[in-house]
Parts: structure tokens; sequence; C-alpha cells
């Protein structure tokens, strides 16, 4: 493939569509934002209302005039910039026969998918502006009753009470009982949940998502090997314990965007060459309807 045939406007296409396709978390994601995102730093606009009031009726008495909702303003920051740059040499070209350009882009995709991915089953890490997988320096997770279940183990024996204790959890933070929500694990943990012999079922509405292998409790399981894994002292030994999430699809809201995708030729070799930055961040906006599993089998 030649520069002269290199557009950006369709291979910037081509990545995305070969970036949705290559991710899990991203989708259990709130996506719907104002604003345009050029470089770090940028901010956009997570659309929503504010509280409705509540009052008391009396029959045959007027109301007082109608309240003016107003917008509940939440502002997520790009705190994220990754790159690919990658070439395909002149001699290459002329010995393959398959798309080079074509299958380049597509893994390119593939380790930014899995690279946004991590992030968002990471954002709870060390820094200030995030939340620690243990709640020590945000209060969105320190209250273990409600947005944490501490390490534990699960088993095929005790698959069904850990989804149930999860699922009590969600309740009392005032998530609906029949509210979907996302229950995001390890393959090592589903491994346990598949031998318990739970009666799982399969969302015909859901079978394309990525991960998703089956439904439960109100929970649609995804499985991603991007879950993170943190060793913690249990029983006296260092156990990996897993970091696994149930969640709305509205708690954690992401914006992204594919910006520069470039061919060029480099000075020193015979070969082209494409490069592109994709740019994202996200937030934690509804916490309560979040529960940290800090799950180990």
């Amino acid at each position: 493939m030649s520069l002269e045939k290199f557009n950006p406007t369709i291979w910037s296409a081509t990545l995305w569509k070969e970036l949705e396709a290559k991710r899990y978390a991203i989708q259990n994601c709130n996506t719907d934002f104002e604003g345009e995102i050029r470089d770090v730093g940028d901010k956009v606009k997570i659309n929503g209302i504010g509280p409705i009031t509540i009052f008391d009726y009396t029959k045959n008495t007027n109301m007082s005039d109608p309240e003016t909702l107003t917008d509940n303003e939440r502002f997520l920051e790009i705190t994220q910039a990754k790159a690919f740059n990658f070439q395909i040499d002149d001699i290459d070209k002329a010995q393959q026969k398959p798309k080079l350009m074509k299958d380049a882009m597509r893994m390119a995709a593939e380790a930014l998918g899995q690279t946004s991915d991590s992030y968002i089953y990471g954002m709870y890490g060390a820094s200030s502006n995030k939340i620690a997988l243990d709640g020590s320096n945000n209060t969105m997770f320190k209250s273990a009753n409600n947005n944490v279940v501490a390490n534990e183990q699960i088993t095929a024996a005790t698959a069904l009470a850990k989804l149930t204790a999860v699922r009590q959890k969600l309740t009392e933070n005032n998530v609906p009982i029949d509210q979907d929500v996302a229950l995001e694990m390890s393959p090592a943990v589903w491994a346990q949940i598949v031998q318990a012999q739970i009666s799982i079922k399969t969302n015909n509405d859901r079978v394309t998502d990525r991960g998703y292998v089956g439904s439960f409790l109100g929970f649609d399981f995804y499985v991603s090997n991007n879950i993170q894994t943190k060793n913690e002292t249990i029983g006296g030994s260092q156990v990996p314990v897993f970091q696994c999430y149930a969640r709305t699809r509205r708690a954690v809201s992401y914006a992204e965007q594919i910006n520069n995708v470039e061919a060029y030729r480099p000075e020193k070799r015979f070969a082209d060459a494409a490069k592109g930055l994709h740019l994202y961040g996200a937030k934690l906006i509804y916490p309560k309807e979040c529960v940290l599993i800090k799950w180990y089998v």
C-alpha cells in the first residue's frame, strides 16, 4: 500500500471498527457525553439531570409551580494518551500477498483495546485522583458495607452464596433488583461459577457482546483476562486476589477519541509507516452502583 492510497478517514474508521470489537470493559460504561476531545487535559460533560423533588399532595389545593430541572453537571477529564507507530518495509510489501496495512491496523486496534480495558479495570489504583483497591484514599470505597466485598474465597461450593451477597449489597445501595448489572470477573473466578452448576441463562440480545458468557440473578457475566490481580496476605501467605466488579452501565463514564492517524515515510528506511493517537479518560459517576469484589480461588 503506497502513501498515495492512504486515506486517514478510511483507516480511522477501520481502526474504530476493530477497536470496538476488541474491548470488554468499555461496553459496560456510559459513553454519553458532550464536548470535543483534542488533547490530554480536555474535559467533557457527562449528561444527566439533577434530583426531582417529591412533595405531599393535598386534594383540591393548587400545586406549586413546576420545578425546573437542571443539569447535573459532572465533568470527565481526558487523562490517557496512547499511541502506535509501525512501519512496513518495502521488501516485505513486495514479498507478502496479504494486505499488511489492514492486518497491522487490526493488531494496533487490539493492542489499544487491551490497554483501555486494563485502564478501566485498574482505574481504582494508587494515584490521588483514583480509588484505591483498599479504599484508603477515597471515600467512595471506604465503607466495606456498601461498596466492597472484602477478601473472600470463591469455590464451586460457595459460588451461589457469594453471588447472592453481591446482589444484596447492590440492593442495599438502592440498585433495583430487576436492573441489569455487569459482573466482570477473571477466568479463574468464572471457572468456579461454572463448576457450581448454577443454571446460567444466555440472553440472546447480549450474545454479541464481547466477553458475555451468560446471566444469573440479574447479573450479566463477563470474563476478561484484563481483570486486575493484587497479592494480599491471607492466612499468613501471599494470595493473588482478583479485583472483580459488579456495576450498572451508568456507574462508570468513559470518553475517547482517535486522533491523528497519519502515514509517512521514515527518513532512514525504505518503508511505509503509520501512527495514531488514542485519547481517553473515565470516571466513577455513581459509586453506589459499583461494587468492588475481591475474590480469590
